[in-house]
């Protein structure tokens, strides 16, 4: 996910936008955006433990300032958490093992998930956050008496409706998995 992370040394796609929200959170200059400010907070978090002031100019086109590295390492080490993730939410759910490690393999390859977690941008978070979601329901599923399994379901789909409300499908799957498990008894 890391690899070449300071390729394009210019912005690309919405991180303008991004960017942008990150140095007004930096520089508490506070606004309203249509998602919630989970991502944003996330990346203006890494933008403060590294001493970011908020400077870099997300409408130009070369970025001057190489703090634009770090904000880009936030998304992706998020997204690195979605194959291993992913194969224990197989594997809970009870699938083979070489079935769930071609799923973390296809995860790990997969474009869109590379592209988006190697920018300045809210979706590595959000599908983190989902499939950590995904790996809590599976533990609910192995386990359904589990507290640890349903508080860190609900934490994690609460962190994943935080990123942008799209997150909120989440809850359908939620759903739906305690659906089953009470249908079954």
């Amino acid at each position: 996910r890391s690899f070449r992370i300071q390729y394009p040394p210019n912005r690309c796609f919405d991180e303008a936008h991004f960017g942008r929200f990150t140095n007004e959170y930096i520089n508490h200059s506070y606004f309203h955006d249509i998602h919630p400010p989970l991502g944003k907070l996330l990346l203006a978090l890494m933008g403060y433990l590294t001493n970011y002031k908020g400077n870099i100019d997300f409408n130009g086109d070369a970025y001057k300032d190489l703090h634009y590295v770090s904000l880009r390492s936030v998304p992706s080490t998020f997204s690195a958490l979605i194959p291993p993730s992913s194969f224990l939410a197989m594997r809970f759910f009870g699938y083979t093992t070489i079935s769930s490690i071609l799923v973390a393999i296809y995860l790990t390859a997969e474009s869109m998930l590379i592209v988006e977690s190697h920018l300045i941008l809210i979706d590595g978070f959000l599908h983190s956050f989902t499939a950590l979601t995904i790996l809590g329901v599976s533990m609910l599923e192995a386990n359904p008496r589990s507290k640890f399994a349903l508080i860190f379901t609900s934490i994690m789909a609460g962190c994943t409706f935080s990123i942008k409300y799209t997150g909120m499908s989440v809850l359908v799957f939620i759903g739906a998995q305690q659906l089953l498990y009470f249908s079954k008894s």
